[in-house]
């Protein structure tokens, strides 16, 4: 029985920088500008991928260094796959 390290997703980060800053979804949603209110939930939700783009606004936005979650988002999926080959 492997035990997998706990590994956090994006997601809570942003989501608890918005809540530090009271941003709301519809304020993330205007600031960002390029994304949909589908696709603000998805990325709240864990569902889409912090492509570099994205990552640079949420720095601009919130102040979350975007290295960070871009990182943060390639090893969240790294987990995700090796917990499902197991």
């Amino acid at each position: 029985m492997s035990t997998q390290p706990k590994v956090v997703p994006p997601s809570l980060l942003i989501r608890k920088r918005m809540e530090e800053m009271f941003v709301t979804e519809q304020m993330l949603k205007d600031q960002m500008g390029f994304l949909s209110e589908f696709h603000i939930t998805a990325m709240l939700n864990g569902k889409l991928k912090i492509t570099n783009k994205i990552a640079n606004k949420l720095q601009e936005i919130l102040g979350v260094d975007a290295k960070l979650l871009r990182d943060q988002y390639k090893t969240y999926i790294s987990t995700l796959k090796a917990a499902a080959k197991e």
